[in-house]
């Protein structure tokens, strides 16, 4: 059958065929008519077809990693999965390759498969989430926090009783607090069974009276900071610390490899109770006023330290943003902060290591952007923690008459 008629025209024929399968919006077989199309629906067809198989593309991804899902949580699935995936992969190629593919045929069959992979997993976190109703509350909460973070392979573990293993972080003392959140579970009921004082003072939370709050702030210092306090007892804050004596004594020690370079960028740290509840509506706001006002009239930059039990996640987001819109440096120590701390006894930390794990907390909740640990102005001012491991060029470097220049 020729193409065009004599002038080079599509023939009737052929134009009906187009609109026949224009109106079944089956960019596929429209594909097969090239020659018919002008560059325009040509493109369009090629947009169409381009459209279904990235939604493929992804079903095809998510249904991966459905199938990695259930093998971490222990069902009983096996090649027929993965043999799906590849049969979706080799359409892919072939669609890619040639535009010859049922688009929407594929889509809602991979889209069928995913809903039944799905609904696969629900059952099976249901069924886990079950057997950790027999346990106790703490390995229950354990079970569920690992579950709620996608963790399968530890939830399984834990309704085995079998330990989940906390990789070490040669370059912490706490662990990152995602890895946390899924570990410890409930980290205020844990507190509440500490023997600590610092622990009991917690559980009883924030009252709003300054100076009924004032215990709980002289004993998280005193478990944190000890004796490089700086301020009176009668001070406003009495809690103050010059990082200059923390940076000097992290030195002498030698128990810190990189010296927490962002340190140089304060002052002193203020450790403090707000004057609201962190249950309170108000607190966002009250608390970025009472950060400033820890922060005035003081000779260089502080970061204040705010100690708040039982605050929620969400509002620690919302106050951290709004300090930072005043330009004022602040960390929230929650429930979880707390823990983090206080499980470093179960390694053996002594006084030093609960001061790094202070630092640790606070600093990661400051963003990068106006706290770089690695800043050097131009050159110049170049911080001794630069140098860590190159002691003699260092040296050399400020040796009259040296001829060495600096790489950094």
């Amino acid at each position: 059958m020729p193409v065009t008629d004599r002038k080079g025209w599509p023939t009737k024929a052929q134009g009906d065929l187009r609109a026949t399968v224009e109106a079944q919006e089956r960019p596929d077989l429209l594909a097969l008519l090239d020659p018919l199309l002008d560059d325009r629906t040509r493109r369009d067809v090629r947009t169409a077809i381009d459209e279904d198989l990235s939604y493929v593309q992804d079903q095809n991804d998510e249904l991966r990693s459905i199938w990695a899902d259930l093998q971490a949580i222990g069902a009983s699935v096996g090649q027929d999965v993965l043999d799906v995936c590849a049969h979706v992969d080799a359409i892919l190629r072939e669609g890619h390759a040639s535009p010859s593919l049922p688009g929407s045929l594929l889509k809602e069959w991979i889209r069928r498969v995913v809903d039944v992979g799905r609904a696969a997993l629900r059952g099976e976190i249901d069924r886990v989430a079950a057997q950790a109703e027999d346990l106790s509350d703490k390995e229950a909460g354990l079970i569920q926090a690992a579950l709620k973070s996608g963790e399968y392979a530890d939830a399984v573990r834990l309704v085995a009783r079998r330990p989940v293993p906390i990789p070490a972080i040669e370059t912490r003392e706490t662990v990152w607090r995602t890895q946390a959140e899924r570990t410890y579970g409930d980290p205020r009921a844990l507190i509440g069974k500490s023997d600590l004082p610092l622990a009991r003072r917690w559980v009883e939370g924030v009252t709003g009276n300054s100076r009924a709050d004032q215990p709980l702030s002289r004993l998280f210092a005193e478990y944190t900071v000890a004796d490089l306090r700086t301020a009176e007892r009668s001070a406003p804050f009495p809690q103050v610390v010059a990082c200059e004596r923390i940076a000097t004594q992290l030195a002498e020690q030698k128990i810190n490899p990189c010296f927490l370079p962002q340190l140089a960028a304060y002052g002193q740290l203020v450790i403090s109770v707000p004057t609201t509840k962190p249950q309170d509506r108000s607190f966002v706001r009250a608390v970025a006023g009472f950060v400033a006002r820890a922060s005035r009239n003081r000779d260089s930059r502080t970061l204040v330290i705010v100690l708040a039990p039982g605050l929620s996640a969400a509002a620690r987001d919302r106050s951290l943003a709004e300090i930072r819109t005043r330009g004022l440096h602040a960390a929230f120590i929650d429930d979880l902060d707390l823990w983090r701390l206080i499980a470093l006894q179960e390694t053996g930390a002594g006084p030093s290591e609960r001061l790094i794990g202070l630092l640790e907390l606070a600093l990661e909740q400051q963003p990068i952007d106006l706290v770089n640990p690695f800043g050097a102005h131009d050159g110049q001012a170049v911080r001794m923690e630069m140098y860590v491991g190159r002691r003699e060029e260092a040296r050399a470097l400020t040796s009259p008459g040296t001829t060495r220049y600096s790489l950094l």
